[in-house]
């Protein structure tokens, strides 16, 4: 059973892995665990996926990866307390482990945005960007920071962050339209200085 899943996974055919996983439930090592939680993510089957992913030993090379996807398929169920907990839990256990804390971080902030809350999303989309440049998600979490300033009328900050965005990742997918936001921010900065200006000149008249 535990051969025949194997071959099944890495061949695509997600619902024959399964059944041979579940079978051979007793004899799956670390990483095998990990395969049949993957197979169960694919078939949809987010909630019994988490729960495999949770079974992976916290001592094996799969535990950081595997933590993440829990929190990941928890969210897909739409467990999203639960699944925002989780991913606290990634960046406090495998603080030093870029592969999970990153997008960890960035799946928080991306939460931050859907509750409505902007300065909690701001600053997580900023730690990405800061702890982790080379990160492939950092341009992407840099350019939503820099948005969230934009919309909050922070245009200084956000021009700020586009043209950093720019400097550092100039062939990233997001610095062509970095450019024009971060010249949009600096025309709309003179504009609200040149409003606080004229209106400081009416008070002295």
């Amino acid at each position: 059973n535990l051969t025949v899943a194997r071959a099944a996974s890495g061949a695509g055919l997600n619902a024959r892995a399964a059944a041979g996983f579940a079978r051979a439930d007793r004899e799956l090592d670390a990483s095998d665990r990990y395969g049949y939680a993957t197979v169960l993510s694919r078939l949809g089957r987010d909630v019994d996926a988490a729960g495999e992913f949770a079974r992976v030993p916290a001592s094996s090379p799969q535990a950081a990866v595997a933590a993440y996807q829990r929190a990941r398929s928890l969210l897909r169920a739409g467990q999203t307390s639960t699944a925002r907990a989780a991913l606290r839990r990634v960046t406090q256990t495998f603080r030093r482990d870029t592969n999970v804390v990153a997008p960890a971080l960035f799946l928080l902030a991306d939460l931050a945005t859907d509750d409505g809350r902007d300065p909690d999303a701001r600053a997580g989309f900023s730690a990405v960007a800061t702890r982790f440049p080379t990160s492939a998600l950092a341009p992407a979490a840099l350019f939503r920071a820099a948005t969230i300033s934009y919309v909050a009328g922070r245009f200084d900050v956000a021009a700020r962050d586009f043209d950093r965005l720019v400097e550092r990742y100039p062939r990233s997918a997001d610095a062509s339209a970095a450019r024009y936001w971060a010249g949009r921010a600096r025309e709309a900065a003179g504009d609200r200085r040149l409003e606080i200006g004229q209106r400081q000149l009416e008070n002295i008249d």
